[in-house]
């Protein structure tokens, strides 16, 4: 667990997009962590350009920051919070 982690505290989430008609994955460009210059957020065209943009959307709508690297990644910075370290998974 690292104490500074957005995702400990709450306030930062790493999501994607499903097909909800086929059950399968939305195209992004790269995998859920393959750090590399394709998953930059800003990075594509065509149809993951629209895919990220559509994901985006609505978080950014919100308030939540679009991590640069990491089209997957979200985060919205709240003060107080306060890392927790709680198991999950079976």
């Amino acid at each position: 667990l690292s104490p500074q982690s957005r995702h400990s505290k709450g306030c930062a989430i790493d999501v994607g997009l499903l097909d909800v008609a086929s059950g399968e994955l939305v195209e992004m460009g790269t995998g859920w962590d393959a750090f590399t210059e394709k998953s930059h957020s800003a990075w594509g065209s065509g149809e993951v350009r629209v895919n990220r943009r559509r994901l985006q959307a609505p978080f950014v709508a919100r308030g939540w920051r679009v991590a640069k690297t990491e089209w997957w990644h979200f985060d919205k910075e709240r003060e107080g919070l306060v890392a927790l370290d709680v198991p999950y998974g079976p």
